[in-house]
């Protein structure tokens, strides 16, 4: 089967179909010995039923699906699955599945985990009725910060990274015997002072050890977050550490699956005392169907009554995003249709990436637009690949929506026949033949560099004629909508805050009490969300950016900027039932700040 020429089943990934054709050439990961590779794929099935079915088929094309999605004769499947599928065989698995699934999604390829073994289990009992838990890149789990009577507050660290030093994932050692998620490897506790002592309490040395090469640094994103979260309190603490190919991944594929797996390994850490879980993950793509309808989304909600069902709370904290001002956002009607004009840079070394999706019910014989490249001639997707590699479009199905997906080779390439064109990539839609008010949305992918990362990408942004014309406005104005422009500040929310039940926190400057310039806000594109739940501090003033809070060593402060600062925050009152807003009327809507400003915890400002 040629991917580039015939339409995989539906459900169709987009970027399955672009990965395919391109032979995973532009997707992170190393592959295991003897150069096999497995690819990351999600999986919403159409009913346990399915599932069932499913995990036969998954047996017969050697996918790797853990133990705690697949169940077993006593226990059945659950309908999200998280799994690693050879490169070489997805494409029929796909084929084979594809009638019982509502929805596939593309992760990360991954080489397979390294042979380690602990032989006996580690059994952890916790103190105290809250369990935190982080996802994010940086566990200083020997600052003294994240310490308490000596001891690490860390009682499991999961490091995602295929190639880190630690201890197997296995049925015999972890929190249990279903976190056999194969790859990474981990430590326990105790294993963590184990380190400490072995290194004469040496922090550099301990977190070399570990293999957390990212804390050589004096600051990192997970410490801070981790501090804002819980550093005042004695919580135990269970971090999954993202692996640095993905954080590296322009596509913003790969946090799904990784976020998946470290959701469930988190909660899997409950001990019986435990009454409440509350996890913060301050990451999240600019991409994605924004309906609430993401395989991460849609696990973030089961998980949380999962754990309700157990008589235990569940508090899953995401960052709203800071794409408010990022122009990666188009939105217009689709009876009216648009031309836009994506602004590629040059010198890029990794792909580019943009979304399109129609309103739901759109037939995809009825997702019309046509690009055109810098210099070159109007092509109606669905393309494939070009002639020479240098892009690639194809067209695909999630739920209800129909959805295109654009990639733009590397701008620099040591192959200049695959060579994407920089400069403006024109993309035209034609009105559609209908008499409701629905709208298409276009979504371009995250390129900014993350804390620490070597990012290949350059930023790509998106601009239109009346845009153009209000570059040039006062200072008051100088965050507003455009008028008469598809590019819009509003609907900007992360591609994965837009769930029922998680918590998604938005950022305000505590000076004039504004949304900080950066906050992305809502609607939401479709779904049981609409707006962000709440605002919390990011930044002191307009003058003085960012809040402080510890670096990787004991007693060192940073001060870092963003929506990631105000999801720990805002986790940490709702886990302490504490949460206060700010009396009075709030400045700006609820598309902005949700349900208002929250009340920053004592002594927080005190230390900027």
């Amino acid at each position: 089967m040629n991917p580039s020429n015939e339409s995989p089943p539906a459900p169709r990934d987009s970027y399955l179909g672009w990965a395919l054709a391109t032979d995973f050439r532009y997707l992170p990961g190393r592959p295991a010995e003897g150069g096999a590779r497995s690819v990351g794929l999600l999986i919403r099935w159409k009913s346990t039923k399915d599932a069932v079915t499913g995990r036969e088929i998954a047996e017969r094309h050697g996918v790797f699906v853990p133990r705690i999605y697949a169940g077993n004769k006593k226990i059945e499947p659950r309908e999200i699955w998280s799994v690693l599928v050879p490169t070489d065989k997805i494409a029929a698995f796909v084929q084979d599945a594809g009638p019982h699934a509502e929805r596939f999604e593309l992760a990360t390829p991954l080489g397979t985990a390294a042979d380690k073994a602990r032989g006996a289990r580690i059994l952890m009992k916790l103190k105290g009725k809250v369990l935190a838990g982080v996802l994010d890149d940086g566990c200083a789990f020997a600052n003294s910060r994240l310490m308490s009577g000596g001891k690490p507050r860390v009682v499991w660290l999961w490091n995602q990274d295929p190639e880190a030093p630690g201890y197997a994932l296995d049925d015999l050692s972890g929190p249990s015997p279903a976190c056999a998620f194969g790859y990474g490897a981990q430590w326990a506790g105790q294993d963590l002072q184990d380190i400490l002592q072995q290194e004469n309490q040496s922090q550099e040395r301990a977190y070399a050890a570990a293999g957390l090469a990212g804390l050589r640094r004096a600051a990192a994103h997970g410490p801070h977050v981790t501090d804002l979260l819980c550093g005042g309190e004695d919580w135990p603490i269970v971090f999954v550490q993202f692996p640095p190919d993905a954080i590296n991944d322009p596509s913003g594929v790969w946090l799904q699956q990784y976020a998946v797996d470290g959701l469930n390994y988190i909660v899997e850490c409950a001990g019986k005392a435990t009454e409440t879980i509350v996890v913060n993950l301050s990451w999240g793509p600019q991409t994605g169907p924004h309906d609430g309808m993401s395989v991460l989304e849609a696990e973030i909600d089961r998980l949380v009554k999962q754990v309700e069902a157990q008589g235990k709370k569940l508090i899953v904290s995401l960052a709203a995003g800071n794409s408010y001002s990022a122009r990666a956002h188009a939105q217009f009607a689709y009876g009216q249709g648009a031309s836009l004009q994506w602004i590629v840079p040059p010198d890029g070394q990794a792909p580019q990436f943009l979304e399109i999706w129609w309103p739901n019910g759109v037939n995809p014989a009825d997702a019309k637009v046509t690009i055109k490249p810098p210099a070159g001639q109007a092509t109606p997707v669905p393309l494939g690949e070009s002639p020479n590699g240098a892009w690639h479009t194809s067209l695909g199905t999630a739920g209800a929506s129909a959805m295109a997906l654009l990639v733009v080779s590397p701008t620099e390439h040591s192959d200049p026949q695959q060579r994407g064109a920089h400069g403006a990539w024109t993309i035209t839609f034609p009105p559609g033949q209908v008499t409701a008010a629905k709208d298409i949305h276009v979504y371009v992918a995250r390129a900014t560099q993350n804390m620490g990362a070597r990012r290949r990408a350059k930023v790509s942004y998106l601009t239109d004629v009346k845009l153009e014309e209000s570059r040039f406005v006062a200072a008051d104005k100088r965050f507003d909508e455009a008028p008469g422009s598809a590019i819009r500040r509003e609907g900007t929310l992360s591609g994965i805050a837009t769930g029922e039940l998680s918590l998604v926190a938005t950022g305000y400057e505590y000076k004039d009490k504004r949304a900080a310039p950066y906050s992305s806000a809502g609607p939401t594109r479709g779904g049981a969300r609409t707006n962000p739940d709440n605002a919390c501090v990011t930044d002191r003033s307009a003058v003085v950016a960012g809040l402080r809070a510890t670096g990787v060593r004991s007693g060192t402060t940073i001060r870092l900027v963003g929506t990631s600062m105000a999801a720990p925050q805002l986790a940490r009152q709702i886990a302490k039932d504490a949460k206060a807003v700010l009396p009075g009327p709030n400045p700006d809507p609820p598309k902005r700040i949700g349900n208002g400003l929250v009340k920053p915890d004592d002594g927080l400002l005190g230390k900027q």
